[in-house]
């Protein structure tokens, strides 16, 4: 299905707060993803990539279940659905300290509906052991919608000089 570029579009923001532990030189921050559709046409099932920098000196946790843990962890909406967040891979933890990109999906059918309200996956939390980061920390995030990239209004960039 072709779209023109117009009628497929995603606006993407990254809110977020740092605590910064110089006792136990851990930097962590809280991480909230808001996107919305601000195309003309729904968009089904997107997906959010979350792209972390430097790979090897962060870890990720949050509200987001592995793909093994679903049927046992996801919660139940009304109507016995399910709601929340996955990874896509199931080696997600390798593959995204090998690349820093972690792949997101929603765990039950979502549908963005053009001009909605901002859809928010919540919660995320990046550590980094300060004294990995040999260059500043930095997050981003992007949309995948039906084959295209958008990609987050603002990044996160934390610089150490500690």
């Amino acid at each position: 299905m072709n779209h023109s570029p117009s009628s497929v579009s995603v606006e993407c923001v990254l809110q977020s707060a740092a605590d910064i532990d110089v006792t136990m030189r851990r930097v962590t921050l809280f991480v909230n993803v808001l996107f919305r559709n601000t195309g003309q046409q729904p968009i089904e099932q997107p997906r959010i990539v979350i792209a972390v920098s430097p790979e090897r000196a962060c870890e990720i946790s949050g509200k987001i279940l592995s793909p093994q843990l679903i049927h046992t962890l996801a919660v139940y909406v009304k109507g016995g659905r399910q709601s929340g967040w996955k990874f896509t891979d199931d080696n997600w933890f390798r593959s995204g300290k090998a690349s820093g990109e972690y792949n997101i999906e929603s765990i039950g059918p979502l549908t963005l509906s053009p001009g909605g309200g901002w859809t928010e996956m919540k919660d995320l939390q990046i550590e980094c052991d300060m004294d990995k980061l040999t260059k500043p920390l930095t997050v981003n995030a992007f949309i995948l919608a039906q084959e295209i990239s958008f990609t987050a209004l603002n990044s996160i960039c934390i610089s150490m000089s500690i």
